[in-house]
């Protein structure tokens, strides 16, 4: 199959990650796969040509010989997307979208309460549904976000499939240094903004009865705000690491992992967390609830939530032997559910479904 990817994003994040390895991968398949990328999106293209995919303007997309047309939506409501799935996809080629967030204060109005425009709603779900019209299949990644698409803008269920991130899974999980002074070490990971919910841990921490410190990994335009917010918890209780390209060895290096999000889809810090056999802390919305076992892969707490979050680490604190104990049971769980070859082969199956029929 022929097959054009495209996205209006145009920095590295989590979905330029799908994008480059569900494109990998459908070559290594035998499929013809071009990425089609906005002009600021350098980064990405740099890192799709070092792995020898072809990669086109997204402007150009249209012109493109293909025989799937697949959207992968950074921003649920951004307009060119819009403008992509109305008047600019090949002749003959099946349309595909993937939300990778649909669910977000900008799309929920339970989450962060606070003043909308009047008729905003209305004219969101238009938006949507205008979409929806112009697509063959929807992609969502986790089947609390394929539900929110179907009851928040009436969308008809066959028009849905649900396909959750994967990554690549090789050699056994490392096994964490002793924690110092008997210290559980808790990272997280992720940008410094409202969604990952940060000050919700920070809070935490300053409720914590057991010993426990916090490494957040992560850059944004809201570090101020939750260093100033950490420096009333206690020096050293909490750590900022900043953007670091060895995250891998600092979730290593942690005990337990801790994603208190006030919304998600399906996070790749979860899945590599899981993938590396460290226990996860993590609030209980669309993707993160799929993901975690409460007691047994970890522990899901309420959003926005400090006390019920604090409670959860501090248990791990006073028993440090749960940490290997759910650390396992969540390797285990990514195995069987979140490898890289699952979510490629289930694209290709949506694909099928298409052109085959």
């Amino acid at each position: 199959m022929r097959i054009v990817l495209l996205t209006t994003a145009v920095t590295p994040g989590g979905v330029s990650r799908h994008l480059l390895d569900l494109a990998s991968g459908l070559r290594d398949r035998g499929h013809e796969p071009c990425l089609a990328l906005s002009p600021g999106a350098s980064r990405v293209a740099s890192d799709a040509t070092d792995r020898g995919l072809q990669v086109i303007p997204i402007r150009d997309a249209a012109r493109t010989t293909a025989d799937i047309w697949h959207l992968h939506l950074h921003d649920t409501y951004e307009r060119e997307s819009l403008l992509l799935t109305l008047k600019r996809r090949p002749s003959g080629a099946a349309a595909v979208l993937t939300e990778h967030l649909p669910r977000s204060n900008a799309s929920d109005d339970t989450l962060l309460p606070g003043g909308r425009r009047p008729g905003a709603k209305q004219l969101k779900t238009v938006f949507k549904r205008m979409q929806a019209r112009r697509v063959e299949r929807i992609i969502a990644l986790s089947g609390g976000s394929r539900l929110f698409l179907q009851e928040r803008y009436g969308l008809a269920n066959p028009l849905l499939r649900q396909v959750p991130n994967g990554i690549p899974l090789c050699g056994a999980p490392p096994t964490p240094p002793p924690p110092p002074n008997g210290v559980l070490r808790v990272s997280s990971v992720g940008a410094l903004g409202m969604q990952k919910g940060h000050d919700v841990l920070i809070d935490a921490a300053g409720l914590a009865e057991e010993k426990w410190s916090v490494t957040i990994v992560g850059e944004g335009f809201g570090r101020s705000r939750l260093e100033r917010q950490a420096a009333a918890v206690g020096r050293g209780r909490v750590v900022f690491a900043g953007w670091r390209a060895d995250v891998p060895e600092l979730v290593a290096a942690s005990d337990c992992i801790c994603l208190p999000s006030r919304w998600e889809s399906c996070p790749y810090a979860a899945l590599e967390a899981m993938a590396a056999g460290r226990a996860l802390v993590a609030s209980a919305v669309d993707g993160l609830n799929e993901l975690v076992e409460d007691g047994r892969t970890g522990f899901l707490v309420p959003p926005d939530d400090p006390r019920a979050l604090a409670a959860a680490l501090d248990e791990l604190a006073r028993s440090p032997g749960l940490c290997s104990k759910y650390g396992e049971a969540a390797r285990a769980r990514v195995v069987e559910m979140g490898s890289l070859d699952r979510m490629i082969d289930g694209t290709i199956a949506v694909y099928r479904e298409l052109v085959d029929g």
